[in-house]
C-alpha cells in the first residue's frame, strides 16, 4: 500500500495561512534610519519601559523609531475636521483614481442590503407596509446613517490599500530584474550597486506590511460599520437582547446587511410577537384591557356627598333618602330595615322568650 505524501515539515502541516497575514519582523519594519537620512527628517527613538531584572534579554534588539508626521499630511487632516458633522465620508476624487471589479466586489462600492427577517420585524413594530432604506425611529435612522459613512470610508480605504500593496510588490519585481545588470557593471560599482538593490528590495518589502496593516484596518472600519447598522435595525425590531447579540455578532458576507444565518436564529424565538407574525407564525392580538372611566383620560362627574342629600330631604319636607338619591349617600346601596334592627317579633331577642 503506497504511502500518502505528507508534508516536508511538521510546521507547514499545522500552519493555516487563511489565519495570519504574511508578517514581517516588526524590528525591520521600524529600523528606517536610512530613508529618514535620506529623506532628511529627524527621527526619535521610542521609549518603552523595561524591567531591569529582566532588561538583558533585550540587548540586542535595535531601538524602534518615530517617524515625524508629515507637513502635507497634517494640513490634510486638520481641514477635514473643521467639519466632523458634516463631513462626506470620502473623497470623490479618490474614488475614481482606486477601482476593483465591480462584478466580483460590488460591496465595496454600495452599501449592503438590509434585507433579513429583522428589517421587516422593525416595519410591522413601526407600523410600516414596506421596509425603508433606515429605520424611521429617530436615533436609529441617525445611527444608521453613521454606519453607512464609516463603511464608506473603510470600503475605500481597502482599495487604496490593495493597490499600494501591489505597487510594493511591483517594487520588489522590479529591483529583483535589475540585478541582472551588476555583472556588467564595473567592479568598483559592483558592491555600490548590490547595496542600492538590496536596499530597495527592504523598502518595497516594509511597504507592503504597511500596505497589509492597512487592509486590516480598513477591514475593521467596515465592520464597525456594519455592526452600526445592525444595532440600528436591532433595536427598532424588539427582538430580546439576548437574541440582539448574537446576530449582531454573526460574521459579515459582504452581500447583505445581515447574515444568512440571522432568520434561522429568529426562527427559535417564541417571545417576540412581531417577529413570529414575520416568520407566518400567528399569533393571536392581545385583549384590550378596559379601563375604569377615570384612567381613560375623561373627567368623572363628581357626586355629591351625603350632607347635601341629607339637607336636601329635610328641605323636601322628609321624602325619603331613596327617592333623592337612589344610590344612597356617597353612592351606595342600603339594605332596607327590618324588624330585626328595631326589636319585632323576628329579632334573636325575642326568639327566645316563652309566650304568655
Amino acid at each position: 500500500m503506497p504511502l500518502q505524501e505528507s508534508s516536508s515539515s511538521p510546521d507547514e502541516a499545522l500552519a493555516d495561512p487563511a489565519l495570519s497575514l504574511p508578517s514581517m519582523d516588526a524590528c525591520t519594519h521600524q529600523d528606517l534610519r536610512r530613508m529618514a537620512a535620506n529623506l532628511a527628517i529627524p527621527v526619535e527613538p521610542v521609549i518603552e519601559d523595561t524591567d531591569p531584572m529582566v532588561d538583558i534579554l533585550t540587548e540586542d534588539t535595535p531601538a524602534r523609531l518615530a517617524l515625524p508626521l508629515n507637513k502635507t499630511v497634517s494640513k490634510i487632516t486638520n481641514a477635514l475636521w473643521q467639519t466632523p458633522a458634516t463631513l462626506t465620508p470620502t473623497l470623490k476624487g479618490a474614488e475614481r483614481r482606486y477601482y476593483v471589479p465591480n462584478s466580483e466586489h460590488d460591496y465595496l462600492y454600495s452599501q449592503p442590503n438590509p434585507g433579513s427577517l429583522v428589517v421587516q420585524a422593525a416595519a410591522q413594530k413601526e407600523r410600516l407596509p414596506q421596509p425603508g432604506p433606515s429605520p424611521k425611529a429617530r436615533e436609529p435612522k441617525r445611527l444608521d446613517l453613521l454606519g453607512r459613512k464609516v463603511y464608506a470610508t473603510g470600503a475605500l480605504q481597502l482599495r487604496i490599500a490593495n493597490q499600494q500593496a501591489m505597487l510594493s510588490r511591483y517594487a520588489f519585481n522590479t529591483w529583483q530584474a535589475v540585478e541582472k545588470f551588476r555583472d556588467r557593471l564595473p567592479v568598483e560599482d559592483c558592491q555600490e550597486f548590490t547595496a542600492v538593490a538590496l536596499e530597495g528590495k527592504v523598502i518595497s518589502q516594509t511597504a507592503l506590511q504597511a500596505a497589509l496593516d492597512t487592509v486590516d484596518s480598513a477591514a475593521h472600519t467596515m465592520a464597525t460599520g456594519v455592526v452600526m447598522r445592525r444595532g440600528a435595525w436591532l433595536h427598532v425590531s424588539g427582538i430580546p437582547p439576548d437574541v440582539q447579540h448574537t446576530i449582531q455578532d454573526l460574521p459579515f458576507e459582504g452581500k447583505a446587511l445581515f447574515s444568512e444565518h440571522t432568520d434561522s436564529r429568529l426562527h427559535t424565538l417564541k417571545d417576540t410577537r412581531s417577529t413570529l407574525k414575520s416568520l407566518g407564525i400567528h399569533t393571536p392580538a392581545p385583549q384590550r384591557r378596559h379601563l375604569p372611566y377615570r384612567q381613560q383620560g375623561r373627567a368623572q362627574p363628581q357626586v355629591p356627598c351625603g350632607d347635601y342629600w341629607r339637607r336636601r330631604s329635610w328641605a323636601s319636607g322628609g321624602s325619603s333618602r331613596a327617592s333623592a338619591h337612589p344610590q344612597g349617600v356617597r353612592g351606595r346601596h342600603r339594605r332596607p330595615r327590618t324588624d330585626t334592627q328595631h326589636g319585632g317579633p323576628h329579632s334573636p331577642s325575642h326568639q327566645g322568650k316563652p309566650q304568655f
